[in-house]
């Protein structure tokens, strides 16, 4: 072990050099086009906080530039799947800031892991809908309706 010191700027140096710069350059340049696509004005009221399973996460300032990147949503998935194919992006979530208590955090899990779930074959109906189709109704009409009664009672699939 030698007594040379290094300053603060070399070790940071020496840390990020061994780690993968194509990584770094590649978010960098994910960070310039989102600046780009979204414009310098809504871009300064919105950032990016993850890319997760196709879903790009956006955090807000406030509502109304939430409202903002919906109007031009479509459009900044088409520019990001162009300019960015790996990250299969496939659609946009929107974070408000002024509405969210909690910080972003990446979920680990499957959605809705640890909820129970009740199997509809376990549980009966046990008592009959009180509303019936009304008979003077025209056939097509009562048809549809008594299906679509018919499939509420049974749940949905699984």
């Amino acid at each position: 072990m030698t007594n040379k010191f290094h300053t603060a700027a070399e070790t940071i140096s020496r840390l990020f050099s061994s780690l993968e710069n194509e990584k770094f350059e590649q978010a960098d340049k994910f960070f310039k086009n989102w600046d780009t696509i979204v414009g310098e004005r809504l871009s300064s009221h919105s950032k990016v906080l993850d890319v997760n399973k196709g879903c790009i996460i956006v955090e807000v300032d406030h509502p109304g530039w939430s409202q903002q990147l919906q109007f031009i949503k479509k459009r900044i998935i088409k520019e990001l799947r162009e300019n960015f194919p790996e990250l299969d992006i496939k659609t946009l979530a929107i974070r408000d800031a002024s509405v969210c208590l909690k910080p972003y955090e990446r979920q680990t899990g499957n959605v809705g892991d640890g909820l129970f779930r009740r199997n509809s074959t376990q549980e009966k109906i046990e008592k009959e809908p009180s509303v019936e189709v009304d008979k003077n109704l025209d056939d097509p009409l009562k048809d549809v309706l008594s299906r679509l009664r018919e499939s509420i009672k049974k749940g949905k699939p699984q």
